[in-house]
């Protein structure tokens, strides 16, 4: 999805008609890449799924998506099983922690009552 639409280009262009469409809709891909790539982030809205995160002991994780807008599920890694799998533990709001705060406009992801773990080196 563009950032801008074809017909907010060639309003802009003072283009009409549909023979520069293809070539306005490649500029925009081109343009759209290079936004997103100097600013280091997708400022479109998307959903992002098993995303991965070393904590660092403290409350405070800064999602490389941003802003978040939801929250959904938070998984900590614990190691390895003995059959060489990975252990996942689900962890769930009034256990593990309190309550997910999203701070300064979802730029921050607070974890109220617990710390992200500190990344697990086997």
């Amino acid at each position: 999805m563009s950032l801008v639409t074809l017909a907010d280009y060639k309003t802009a262009l003072g283009v009409s008609g549909t023979t520069e469409d293809t070539k306005l809709t490649q500029y925009s891909l081109e343009i759209d890449a290079r936004i997103k790539a100097y600013l280091g982030y997708d400022i479109e809205q998307a959903d992002y799924t098993n995303e991965l995160y070393d904590g660092d002991g403290t409350q405070i994780i800064c999602p490389r998506a941003i802003p978040v807008t939801t929250f959904t599920k938070l998984e900590v890694y614990e190691g390895l099983n003995t059959d060489d799998t990975e252990d996942w533990e689900e962890w769930t709001q009034g256990d593990e922690y309190s309550r997910v705060v999203l701070k300064n406009s979802g730029y921050e992801i607070y974890l109220d009552g617990n710390c992200f773990p500190k990344e697990h080196r086997t």
